[in-house]
């Protein structure tokens, strides 16, 4: 809806969201090889417009329908969306996809086109394209923008994420799983150990830093579901003892 006595005329973010996604679904797309599905068009829809600082809410205030017809113009879409004075309009929007795993060491590896979806690969989009308005024409340009596509972690489940990878980080330096939660309690608490029975020349660097990293997520996550058993423990009393 669009409040009345406005001087400049305006649309909802929604609207443009709408029209983008349609004009993203029709891009060109290099990296991989499956097509956008309306799903990610609408998130990189969002991406786009909050990189380019849209304003969500539809307010009266006219410097947010300004954001939003100037948005539509360098986007090419002022002819869908009926910008007044002339209208710019867009052509070849095209979609370059960088996909990214995490390796086993921590390290992103870039994964190849032909590869399969799957739920541990990371994409980066840079997105281009041309306006022209009138006989004018300009090309632009919206590099590294994502959008997670892995449904956000419980706090326990991250939490044993990050217990499995320092106790394989553990297992490749030689260190057992109960000695590397011992130091990596210790790690938090300030009070780091070495290794006793591994020399340090004989320790990779980077593998160790990652332990250390890893080391006080670790140690708050076990405060935090200690706390959270306790709370439960102590609810429990409280419940009980009022029957």
């Amino acid at each position: 809806m669009q409040p009345a006595d406005r001087e400049i005329p305006g649309f909802a973010y929604e609207v443009l969201k709408r029209v983008l996604t349609n004009d993203l679904l029709r891009a060109t797309l290099r990296g991989r090889q499956q097509r956008l599905n309306g799903d990610e068009a609408k998130k990189l829809a969002d991406a786009v417009l909050q990189r380019m600082g849209i304003p969500k809410e539809d307010t009266d205030e006219s410097r947010d329908d300004i954001a939003r017809l100037t948005a539509a113009s360098w986007l090419g879409l002022g002819e869908q969306l009926n910008v007044p004075l002339g209208p710019a309009t867009g052509r070849g929007k095209r979609i370059n996809v960088t996909r990214f795993r995490m390796d086993a060491e921590g390290y992103e590896e870039i994964v190849s086109a032909q590869e399969g979806a799957s739920g541990d690969i990371r994409e980066v989009f840079d997105l281009s394209w041309t306006v022209s308005m009138a006989n004018c024409s300009g090309a632009f340009e919206l590099k590294g923008l994502t959008f997670s596509t892995l449904p956000p972690l419980l706090d326990d489940d991250s939490h044993d994420a990050m217990i499995s990878k320092a106790l394989f980080v553990a297992k490749q330096i030689g260190i057992s799983g109960d000695q590397a939660l011992k130091q990596a309690m210790l790690a938090a608490a300030g009070m780091e150990q070495s290794p006793a029975d591994v020399p340090d020349d004989q320790v990779e660097w980077k593998a160790r830093c990652l332990a250390m990293e890893m080391g006080g997520q670790m140690a708050r996550g076990e405060l935090k579901r200690v706390k959270n058993e306790l709370l439960e423990r102590i609810l429990d009393v409280i419940l009980w003892s009022g029957e």
